[in-house]
């Protein structure tokens, strides 16, 4: 994930945190298919696509 559109959810500074999280949720989206499809289920990142799908859907 960009590191600008991380940086756009915390202070809104162009006022387009709604769609910056809605885009961060289908790249996280599109990254979990991925692991599922390469990674052994114990691996760490399935945590970490699972929480930061939460977090963009809040």
């Amino acid at each position: 994930m960009s590191p600008w559109r991380v940086n756009a959810f915390n202070p809104n500074i162009d006022g387009t945190r709604k769609q910056h999280f809605e885009q961060a949720r289908k790249i996280f989206l599109v990254r979990f298919k991925i692991a599922e499809n390469t990674l052994a289920e114990p691996d760490p990142k399935f945590v970490f696509y699972h929480e930061s799908i939460r977090l963009t859907e809040t």
